[in-house]
């Protein structure tokens, strides 16, 4: 199986449209580590495409919740980065 971040660029650089079925099976930890891989490799738009699928597959991951706040922290979008915060937060107790 082709780790999430080799998906993604596969679908981008074919020129593929986006479909969630490409990417459901991979695990919040996953979409951390291919975010990662991204932003190193200088793709951050496809790292925040795949931080906005993973919010909408696994919005109660610490793991999804963490990156996608540091994403919105990058992009300097204040609301998203403390909205994700204070809920990693709250999960956290």
């Amino acid at each position: 199986m082709q780790n999430l971040a080799q998906v993604m660029i596969s679908i981008a650089d074919n020129g593929q449209a986006f479909n969630m079925s490409h990417i459901a099976r991979y695990s919040p930890e996953d979409f951390r580590t291919a975010i990662q891989a991204l932003m190193g490799e200088g793709r951050d738009e496809l790292a925040y495409a795949l931080g906005d699928a993973g919010l909408a597959l696994h919005p109660e991951s610490e793991d999804i919740l963490a990156i996608t706040s540091l994403l919105a922290v990058v992009r300097e979008d204040w609301p998203q980065a403390v909205d994700l915060l204070r809920q990693l937060i709250e999960m956290q107790g």
